[in-house]
């Protein structure tokens, strides 16, 4: 990246990292119990097993903190000397911790619909921990163990579903083989598009992330200039990562963790006058301006 880049993106860096902080110290003054009015005491009261609730909250919460994560590793590495090619994942990683918090604090739906979709959260994991355990060669016996833990796991909170009166989530066709718990997970690029309308975002993501060389080309490296000037032919690539670059994975990262933000204030009864006077702080700021989409304000 040119000089001219680095100093272009230097303060609007400290910026994100001072936002990012700030964001933090507003979420550990909030108080640790709920108000009676919260959307989550409210579902507590009203739903047959007030820990699944709880258990959403958890949830989310941790899928806030590796967005969070996913956004200051970006920062570190475009830190000189620039990493030009893992900023897109770690961006693609908080779109889908983001999308996935955004999904289970929907403002719109119920205590019930909300389980079911923290349990579907679950299931996925579990199902994909399976699949990892039947690829391991190395010991039948452990490898036997551990499916079967598996299966008793995913057993036990299927039973806990239909006693909460949640369908069983099985195969269209067969009708027999079960292919979720409380409800269908959508896939994340559904979700992503669904929850944070950052669908295009995530495909252009995913494109470097999987090695595209369309993408690594355009996006993470530039023609290098000939040694002996731009002599016809010479298609040397060099990395590289441009200012705009940077400010549109920065806006899309900050996007994702705004809305993520508002809902889990909402949700947790948490003072969001507060967050928002602090995002219109950062969004007032010139320099991080268009690191702001038009619908975040």
């Amino acid at each position: 990246m040119p000089e001219r880049g680095l100093d272009a993106i230097e303060s609007r860096r400290g910026l994100v990292e001072s936002f990012l902080e700030q964001t933090g110290e507003l979420i550990e003054r909030q108080a640790q119990e709920f108000s009676a009015v919260a959307a989550v005491s409210v579902e507590c009261a009203s739903f047959i097993r007030p820990e699944s609730i709880n258990e959403v909250v958890a949830l989310a919460a941790i899928l806030v903190e590796a967005a969070a994560d996913e956004i200051q590793s970006f920062i570190r590495l475009t830190v000189p000397p620039v990493q030009t090619r893992s900023p897109f994942t770690c961006v693609r990683a908080c779109l889908e911790s983001s999308a996935l918090a955004a999904w289970m604090l929907a403002p719109s739906i119920g205590a019930e619909e909300r389980v079911k979709r923290s349990m579907a959260y679950l299931y996925d994991g579990f199902f994909q921990q399976r699949k990892l355990f039947k690829l391991n060669q190395i010991s039948q016996t452990i490898e036997s163990t551990e499916v079967a833990l598996i299966e008793l796991k995913l057993n036990q909170m299927e039973s806990q579903a239909i006693e909460f009166g949640f369908e069983p989530v099985r195969d269209k066709k067969t009708k027999t083989k079960r292919t979720g718990i409380g409800t269908e997970y959508p896939g994340i690029t559904n979700l992503i598009d669904q929850e944070l309308n950052q669908k295009k975002t995530y495909c252009l993501l995913s494109a470097a992330a999987h090695s595209h060389f369309w993408a690594l080309a355009k996006l993470s490296f530039k023609n290098a200039e000939s040694p002996e000037g731009n002599s016809p032919g010479y298609r040397q690539l060099e990395k590289s990562l441009s200012p705009i670059t940077w400010e549109y994975l920065c806006r899309e990262a900050i996007h994702a963790f705004t809305i993520v933000l508002r809902r889990r204030f909402a949700y947790l009864g948490w003072d969001i006058e507060s967050l928002e006077c602090l995002l219109r702080e950062f969004r007032n700021v010139s320099e991080i301006t268009s690191l702001f989409r038009r619908e975040d304000s």
